[in-house]
C-alpha cells in the first residue's frame, strides 16, 4: 500500500515550493538588472555625465572611478593635486590639465599647474613666480584672445630684478612649484560655455596647448578687452619674405631694421581647418620684458581683398604694446587654430 499525505499537509508543501520558485525568480531578475555587482561580470558601458558634472574615469573597468568637481575658494593658489603635471629638471618649463571645479559663483574650470624655472628665468623673476607667467586663452571662433598674468588683484607689479644689458649669472638654482588657476574667473570669461585654446606663456617658454571646455554660467562677468589692438596694424604682402615650409604648422617669425624701427615679418601657410570662406584667424601677440605692457590682435585672412598674399605679414610690435622698445626686450607670438604659438625675443 503506498502512504497517504493528508490534504492540509499537502497544499502546505505545494505553497512552500511555489513561493521558493518565485523568489529565485526575483532574485535572477534583480541580478540581471545589475543590482548584484558579481552577477554580470560584462564590462561597463559607457556612462553620461553624472548632474554633478563627474564623468567616468575609465568606462572599462568594473569599478569606475568618477571625477569629483574641485572645490573653488580662490583664483589662484598653490598646491599639487594628482591631475598636476610632473616637469623634468632639466630646462624652463611649464604644464597643466583642465579639471572641473565649482565655485561661490557656480560651474568653472581650473588649471592644475606646474612650473621649472632655470637661469635665466629664475634669475629675472626669483621670488615672484608664478606671477610673471601670462595664461592664454584664445577663441579660434571669434579670434578673442583673453590673457591675464598669473597674478590677483592684491599681488605687486612683476618686475625683472637682472638689469637690462646685465647677463643673469648662470647658476645650478632651480626653482618648481605648483599652482592652480580658476581660469573663467581670472580671465572673466563670457558666461557662455566655448571651447578654447588654452597654454601658458612665459618669456620665450610655452607650454603645450591644451582645448579647453568651459561649462556655462551666467554668475561670469565679460571684462572689456583692453589689450586688444585694431587688425590694421598688420600688413600683408610685405618687401622681405620668409619662405614658407610647405606643408608645416609652424609660423616662420623673424626681424628686421627699417629706419631705426624693428619690425616683425612672417610667414606662414593656413591650416587644414581654413575653408576658405568662414573666419580664420592668424593671431598675434608682444609684451615688453621690463615694464610688462601687452597687447594682441586677431586677423581674420579669408575677409582680406582676394589678391592679397596672405602667406606672408608683417607688423611694428611697439603697436601692439602701445610703447617703444626702449632698451628692454620684447616677445612676440603668433599662432592660429592650427599652428602651435611661435615666440621670436627682439632684445635692445
Amino acid at each position: 500500500m503506498f502512504n497517504s499525505v493528508p490534504n492540509g499537509a499537502f497544499l502546505k508543501r505545494v505553497l512552500s515550493v511555489f513561493l521558493l520558485i518565485c523568489l529565485v525568480f526575483q532574485v535572477v531578475l534583480y541580478c540581471n538588472a545589475g543590482g548584484i555587482a558579481d552577477c554580470n561580470e560584462k564590462k561597463y558601458e559607457k556612462r553620461r555625465v553624472g548632474a554633478n558634472g563627474s564623468v567616468p574615469f575609465d568606462i572599462n573597468r568594473k569599478e569606475v572611478k568618477m571625477i569629483t568637481p574641485m572645490k573653488v575658494t580662490h583664483r589662484i593658489w598653490g598646491e599639487k593635486y594628482p591631475t598636476t603635471p610632473e616637469l623634468g629638471y632639466e630646462q624652463t618649463g611649464l604644464g597643466f590639465q583642465a579639471v572641473p571645479g565649482v565655485g561661490m559663483a557656480g560651474d568653472t574650470v581650473v588649471l592644475t599647474a606646474n612650473y621649472v624655472a632655470c637661469s635665466p628665468i629664475l634669475n629675472y623673476y626669483e621670488g615672484q613666480l608664478p606671477g610673471p607667467i601670462l595664461l592664454v586663452a584664445f577663441d579660434p571662433n571669434s579670434g578673442v584672445v583673453h590673457n591675464h598674468p598669473v597674478l590677483d588683484a592684491k599681488s605687486p607689479p612683476v618686475r625683472v630684478l637682472t638689469p637690462e644689458g646685465v647677463k643673469p649669472i648662470q647658476g645650478d638654482s632651480i626653482q618648481k612649484a605648483p599652482f592652480n588657476v580658476d581660469m573663467p574667473s581670472l580671465l572673466a570669461l563670457p558666461p557662455e560655455a566655448a571651447r578654447y585654446h588654452v597654454f601658458l606663456w612665459l618669456d620665450n617658454v610655452v607650454s603645450p596647448v591644451i582645448l579647453v571646455d568651459t561649462p556655462e554660467n551666467q554668475n561670469r562677468t565679460l571684462s572689456l578687452l583692453s589689450n586688444r589692438k585694431s587688425s590694421r596694424i598688420v600688413s600683408f604682402n610685405p618687401t622681405k619674405k620668409l619662405e614658407p615650409e610647405s606643408g608645416s604648422n609652424s609660423i616662420l617669425l623673424e626681424t628686421v631694421d627699417r629706419d631705426g624701427v624693428k619690425i616683425v615679418t612672417g610667414s606662414w601657410t593656413p591650416g587644414i581647418n581654413n575653408d576658405g570662406k568662414s573666419p580664420y584667424f592668424l593671431s598675434l601677440m608682444a609684451f615688453n620684458h621690463r615694464d610688462r605692457t601687452c597687447g594682441w590682435t586677431s586677423v581674420d585672412i579669408n575677409s582680406l581683398p582676394e589678391q592679397t598674399d596672405k602667406r606672408y605679414f608683417q607688423l611694428d610690435p611697439s603697436q601692439l604694446t602701445g610703447s617703444a622698445q626702449e632698451n628692454q626686450s620684447v616677445f612676440v607670438m603668433a599662432f592660429s587654430m592650427d599652428h602651435p604659438p611661435q615666440v621670436l625675443e627682439i632684445k635692445p
